[in-house]
């Protein structure tokens, strides 16, 4: 074989000569295999991410068919919708899920874990039966529940979801109907429209527009509103079963305009400054502070607070050192004090100077001061000029005089633009010394402390604040910079116009998103504009014919605002509004409510639990908050209502029997409600008009109920107790966990209950049926290592002893139980 070298162009048969790499060469190279095993390196690490991706989807799937799989084996009448949903805000949009009958689960293994989400919601048929559509959960029931389970986990950092549904169908119970459709304004979707009943029954359009509302047979009146638009009504008979297409359009109401200015109070302000006033023949200088918020400000010189004079020469700060009394908070709306003197014309400094007497501020002299927190952040500054010399410091450009700050004078913060008042707080800031200040004989402006309060009719301009009505016509507007040309000074302001907004009476909400202003019963008139806060808004103008909103509250909050009348439209007060665990609000005597509630997606509900017994209940679902913002139109109609209470009891009445399904139908068999007894085997079904009612429980498998109850609502706003219904071999539930070597089983472990024996191995073939005249109850632990399975107690007793029984391949634990009827006894197994 023959080797060939080739070397500028020539080559020599013979023995084979091989030139070494350049450098270049080998760079390259090198470069070359980098690539290749990062592209390698790389793969191998999305393969790893897919795999486990893939198996964490795989198991959030086996979650959920498990959890679904439970809950379809449920009597229909024992799957109980979502009532008040909670909603988990970190998916767009927010998963709903029950947080009260179904609570949240928390499944996995060592490697993966996850939440199990269970909703449940009330459904109907729509476009001709081709789809379902959600409807109220307190709605009539069409027979048909939806059962969703969300499996939700997080990887990467970022939240991963699973869902399945399925419908559970009852329809040989079914005899009510419905209505759906949409609702437009000009072809456009109306979201939040009202579709209601002649009774309290009602939906809300979503963002589609599109609303569904189930319906007992009989004829309806149906009734399409939303706020700033005119109502349509149209009569219908409803069949059993039948469902009903039902579109509306509509038409805007007239409108005006909104309008006002905008300040915020959000920090301390100087309010006055005097270099020298001669009193008693003595010199007496001092610096008055003004706290124009609704809050008390820490004032203590020791961790929050600084007092500091600016030379005009060397342009240094010099901390004024203070001797303060015991209290070192100013509290809202007062004034804080500090001179070179303890007392003087009768009043109590709050802070003086260390030591007393010293000549701090000099008159005749150019000079600044500056309040700064205790770490040297400003708060407010003032600064004066003297003649050709400038002031040391300045907010803007700084107030501008001859000859310094002279004997005898005050420099004093305005009121509001132009005007100071010793009727009103010094609050005027727009952060401009020459417009905010001017100069007064200290004579005739007297120095306030602490014991002096003031209102407060502006503050600092609060440009680009957002400003919404809860009209639901009218979109929403800023306010804007703008002066006022007064005396030859151009002071600035705030101003706002909201047009558009529909004529009728409303609440404005006013914010920064970090501080807010509510305005309620603001009435608009046609194609007029009105000013607010006036005299009639709630609150009133600080002062007559001052219209200045004013941000004082602070905010982590958004805002739900609506209205809560009775079917024929009159305003209900004093109605309790709920949601997301707050503490919730009332109605004003307009019906109007502000509800401030954290960020988030919430069901709202008015008169929860029929607070005032004369109305019924409802509930607005996924009400979306947003920080400083305003959700407007979440508005409520509450029909006239009764209830019916009763007791229901296991074996005999001092045994009661929670957990219990009672559902009440009116003379014509229709379902009407329904109630879950409490751990004290009461019941109260709500929302009830009147007539007269059958009610049953509803029962599993072998229980008995020796009769019906009946109760008659002659009376609206009361509670009628119909009675006591006793059950027969009823039933209680075992519960528990299973362990092996302390460590809970993932795989699934067989458990029975029976009040018989079974050796070891089984010696009879184990079934959920009645096997040899005995009752075996069994179950498979579950993926998260717990079990429940429900069994029936004897029917002369309310208590029965039972063998409770597991296997962990096949070894076998057993132990001796007692369960009671409606309770839950606890037995965990655990194997060596």
């Amino acid at each position: 074989m023959k080797f060939t070298h080739t070397k500028l162009g020539r080559s020599k048969p013979g023995k084979p000569k091989f030139s070494g790499f350049t450098l270049v060469e080998l760079m390259v190279g090198v470069f070359v295999i980098s690539i290749l095993f990062l592209g390698v390196s790389n793969s191998i690490g999305y393969i790893a991410r897919s795999l486990q991706m893939s198996k964490a989807t795989t198991l959030a799937t086996s979650y959920a068919q498990e959890k679904l799989e439970i809950l379809k084996a449920e009597p229909y009448y024992n799957i109980f919708p979502t009532m008040n949903p909670f909603y988990h805000s970190s998916f767009t949009p927010p998963i709903p899920f029950d947080n009260s009958q179904y609570l949240p689960e928390t499944v996995g293994t060592t490697n993966f874990s996850f939440q199990r989400l269970v909703y449940i919601e009330r459904v109907l048929f729509g476009d001709q039966g081709t789809s379902v559509i959600p409807i109220s959960p307190d709605s009539f029931d069409t027979g048909m529940k939806r059962i969703t389970v969300t499996v939700i986990w997080q990887s990467e950092n970022r939240w991963q979801k699973l869902s399945l549904s399925s419908l559970v169908i009852n329809v040989s119970t079914s005899n009510s109907g419905g209505f759906y459709g949409t609702v437009t304004e000009g072809g456009s979707a109306l979201q939040g429209s009202r579709i209601s009943l002649e009774t309290n029954k009602y939906a809300i359009t979503d963002s589609n527009g599109k609303y569904a509302l189930a319906a007992t047979q009989g004829p309806h009146t149906l009734t399409a509103a939303a706020a700033g638009y005119f109502s349509q009504s149209a009569n219908y008979t409803i069949t059993g079963g039948s469902y009903i297409v039902r579109d509306f359009n509509l038409t805007r109401m007239n409108s005006g305009t909104i309008a006002g200015e905008v300040y915020v109070n959000n920090h301390l302000v100087i309010s006055q400054v005097v270099a020298e006033r001669l009193v008693a023949g003595s010199g007496v200088e001092y610096v008055e502070l003004f706290n124009p918020t609704p809050v008390s400000i820490n004032v203590d010189t020791t961790t929050a607070f600084k007092l500091k004079y600016w030379d005009p020469i060397a342009s240094t700060a010099t901390t004024i050192s203070l001797v303060q009394s015991t209290t070192i908070v100013v509290p809202a709306y007062t004034y804080y004090l500090i001179a070179s003197t303890p007392s003087f014309l009768g009043i109590s400094a709050n802070a003086t100077y260390n030591p007393i007497g010293m000549d701090i501020i000099k008159k005749n002299q150019a000079g600044a001061i500056q309040i700064t927190n205790f770490v040297n952040t400003p708060y407010d500054a003032v600064g004066w000029s003297s003649g050709s010399i400038s002031a040391p410091l300045s907010e803007g450009t700084a107030f501008t005089l001859a000859g310094g700050l002279p004997l005898d004078t005050a420099l004093v913060r305005m009121s509001s633009p132009s005007l100071i008042s010793t009727a009103y707080g010094n609050a005027y800031d727009s952060d401009d010394n020459y417009t905010n200040f001017s100069t007064i004989g200290s004579a005739s402006y007297p120095p306030r402390n602490m014991a002096v309060s003031t209102l407060v009719v502006a503050g600092t301009p609060a440009v680009g604040t957002l400003i919404t009505a809860s009209d639901g016509l009218s979109s929403s507007t800023t306010s804007v910079t703008a002066f006022k040309s007064i005396g030859g000074k151009l002071y600035k302001y705030s101003p706002f116009s909201l047009s558009g907004v529909a004529t009728g009476t409303w609440i404005v909400k006013a914010t920064d998103y970090t501080y807010y202003s509510s305005i309620s019963s603001v009435t608009v008139l046609v194609n007029s504009t009105v000013s607010i806060p006036n005299a009639v808004t709630i609150p009133p103008w600080p002062a007559p014919n001052t219209r200045h909103v004013i941000l004082s509250s602070s905010t982590a909050v958004g805002f739900v605002t609506g209205r809560v009348t009775n079917v024929a439209g009159a305003s209900l007060g004093s109605i309790a509004i709920t949601g997301g665990g707050t503490p919730g609000t009332l109605t004003n005597s307009n019906g109007y409510y502000t509800l401030d509630i954290l960020p988030g997606t919430y069901a709202i509900t008015a008169n929860e639990l029929n607070g005032n017994p004369l109305y019924g209940s409802a509930t607005r679902l996924n009400v979306l908050v947003t920080q400083g913002a305003l959700t407007s139109g979440e508005d409520f109609v509450l029909g006239p209502v009764g209830s019916l209470s009763g007791y229901v009891c296991n074996f005999s009445v001092p045994n009661p029997y929670p957990g219990v399904l009672v559902s009440a139908y009116d003379s014509n068999g229709v379902w009407q409600g329904e109630s879950y007894t409490g751990s004290n085997g009461k019941f109260q079904i709500l929302n009830l008009s009147t007539g007269t009612y059958s009610l049953s429980p509803r029962l599993y498998t072998g229980e008995i109920s020796t009769f019906t109850l009946l109760g008659t609502i002659t009376t609206l706003g009361g509670d009628v107790f119909v009675g006591t219904l006793t059950v027969s071999g009823s039933y209680g539930q075992v519960v528990g966990n299973v362990k092996k070597s302390g460590e809970l089983i993932t795989t699934g472990t067989l458990v029975v209950v029976t009040t018989g024996t079974i050796g070891t191995p089984p010696s009879i073939q184990v079934s959920s049926m009645n096997v040899n005249g005995q009752n075996y109850y069994m179950t498979s632990s579950l993926s998260n290592g717990s079990y429940a399975l429900k069994v029936q107690v004897s029917s002369t007793s309310p208590t029965t002893a039972f063998n409770l029984y597991g296997w962990y391949g096949t070894d076998q634990l057993t132990q001796g139980i007692t369960v009671t009827g409606g309770s839950k006894t606890v037995a965990n197994l655990s194997w060596p």
